[in-house]
């Protein structure tokens, strides 16, 4: 039992570092020569929101203890990188000139994947805690999602996915959310009536990934096909959709690196395990980065986002569990 486990388990650790590598790779616009290289944000963001849904549907703790564990997890890293932009990058004296409205629309748009998620968690657990309800609230979901679409998103410019804590994009990407935990919740179900079709699940999954590259091409470098930019979105779901579905089929088998890998196994755990840190801190430190020319600038971002974001996220767990470890010696003392 427990060998499988572990074995499950691979796909969503190597799947979360791929996430991580696409979403940095996105942030590079303004680095590489060539803007349009910075492509994978949006494949990053649905990976890892599915992957989230995928390890959470399992829920057997009440609301408290349960969002708990989850805001232990966020929001220490994100107040610490907080007080370091504030200081490091935006300086107190700019920021207190500003309006306190203006601030936190700032850092809610800089920070959007964080706030995203923090406003996901409760209205996922309640959609997974009585275990029924996840597929007729992603139904009521995709019916939420045409009605926005055709009568308040404007289709005459490019609205799904702009930059920062965009409502329609952030509305998107928790139906991804939604659907890793359906996919958690259906694993057995999904093995057991798609592994005769992984052929043409692999040929699906270029045909999503081509679709939007077709439709994302022809909005930015051609400016046409703006009223089909839900092609984006329906690729991205499609493509998630298959890619979860391939790794379920084939967890038992998914072990890419064997014990002579174990350096690169470990680099893959490490960022695995960092991928918060890893975004807080490039975004953070992203528009300094830009100053410089390239390639130097890629080299620093680089090295600054992975050995910045894990050595953040060692540091951050050894205070966690310090503060931890004196709390419940605290209470033992009070005990006594």
């Amino acid at each position: 039992m427990e060998v499988n486990k572990r074995q499950k388990e691979q796909f969503v650790i190597y799947l979360k570092a791929i996430a991580c590598i696409l979403i940095t790779n996105s942030h590079c616009s303004n680095i590489y020569p060539i803007s349009f290289l910075a492509v994978g944000g949006s494949f990053g963001n649905a990976i890892f929101f599915a992957l989230s849904g995928y390890c959470l549907a399992r829920i057997a703790l009440p609301f408290g203890k349960w969002i708990k564990k989850r805001i232990v997890r966020l929001i220490p890293a994100l107040i610490l990188i907080l007080l370091i932009s504030a200081n490091v990058i935006e300086k107190w004296e700019y920021l207190f000139s500003l309006p306190a409205s203006k601030i936190i629309h700032f850092y809610i748009n800089k920070y959007w994947f964080v706030f995203a998620i923090l406003l996901y968690y409760p209205i996922f657990y309640i959609i997974f805690h009585s275990g029924e309800k996840a597929k007729r609230c992603l139904q009521i979901y995709i019916i939420g999602y045409v009605i926005y679409y055709l009568f308040f998103l404007n289709t005459n410019v490019f609205s799904v996915e702009l930059e920062g804590f965009s409502p329609f994009k952030v509305y998107f990407y928790f139906g991804i959310f939604v659907l890793g935990g359906i996919l958690y919740q259906d694993q057995e179900k999904v093995k057991q009536s798609m592994r005769k079709y992984q052929k043409i699940l692999i040929f699906l999954l270029f045909v999503a990934a081509f679709m939007w590259g077709g439709i994302y091409g022809s909005i930015l470098v051609l400016k046409k096909m703006y009223k089909y930019q839900f092609l984006i979105h329906s690729s991205i779901f499609l493509f998630t959709l298959i890619l979860m579905i391939l790794m379920i089929l084939n967890s038992q088998k998914i072990n890419i690196f064997n014990i002579k890998y174990n350096v690169v196994k470990r680099t893959i755990n490490m960022i695995s395990e960092s991928t918060l840190e890893i975004y807080l801190v490039q975004v953070t430190f992203l528009e300094k980065i830009e100053t410089l020319s390239f390639p130097l600038s890629f080299v620093v971002f680089v090295f600054c986002a992975f050995v910045g974001g894990i050595v953040f996220h060692n540091l951050l767990d050894h205070l966690i569990r310090k503060i931890k470890v004196l709390g419940e010696k605290k209470i033992e003392n009070e005990k006594k």
